[in-house]
């Protein structure tokens, strides 16, 4: 049986621990091997005050890695009706990536790739706004309305969140990406996909993303 292909993963950390040493938190033997934080991506207005904090608090305490939370909110050429309003330009990308540049800040970009496909506002930043065929409930609603999930059969939808998270990815100079495959709640319902067991549609789905961001 072939090793399944494993989406980088940080040493995730508690801003409070991370700055304050906080007792409950204590290292491991050896010492912390990275000290990462998960960020939401600021919004366009914000990008002096995030690099601020990059620079002046983050460095300084010796985090080196941050995973930014982007989801769709950046300005997508390859397919851009899926970006969202409030999105990232390459200009505002480029200044975050020179900033944690200049900290010795890792930075991978996140972008959700299954599930948590709600659009944020008329439709727009999510694939299942502009393209609703590629839901896993066909239009349907859920009651959990972030919970949407694209279908796990979909080679067509698999190419488009590969080419969104491979023009993020260039944008931010990154060798690292994280795919965010969390809460995918619907999953086998669609025809295509009832028949086939959960965790295989999962696995091949994560397995199939992995591979053709890695073929890139």
């Amino acid at each position: 049986m072939k090793t399944p292909v494993r989406p980088v993963v940080a040493f995730a950390a508690f801003l409070g621990c991370v700055l304050t040493g906080w007792t409950e938190c204590p290292a491991p033997a050896g010492g912390w091997k990275s000290r990462a934080i998960a960020l939401s991506a600021p919004k366009p207005n914000e990008i002096a005050r995030f690099n601020a904090f990059v620079t002046n608090t983050l460095a300084p305490a010796g985090v080196d890695t941050i995973v930014l939370l982007t989801h769709y909110r950046y300005q997508f050429a390859s397919h851009p009706e899926c970006a969202a309003s409030n999105a990232l330009s390459r200009t505002d990308v480029k200044a975050i990536r020179a900033a944690c540049d200049a900290g010795k800040v890792r930075l991978i970009p996140k972008m959700n790739l299954f599930g948590h496909q709600h659009a944020t506002e008329q439709g727009r930043g999510s694939i299942l706004g502009p393209h609703p065929e590629f839901s896993e409930t066909r239009g349907q609603t859920n009651a959990a309305k972030e919970a949407l999930c694209i279908c796990a059969k979909s080679d067509a939808a698999r190419k488009i969140v590969v080419d969104l998270m491979l023009e993020l990815a260039e944008a931010c100079d990154a060798k690292n990406v994280h795919i965010g495959c969390d809460e995918v709640m619907d999953i086998g319902v669609c025809e295509l996909c009832r028949a086939t067991p959960h965790d295989r549609l999962y696995a091949d789905w994560v397995n199939g993303v992995a591979r053709d961001l890695k073929a890139k």
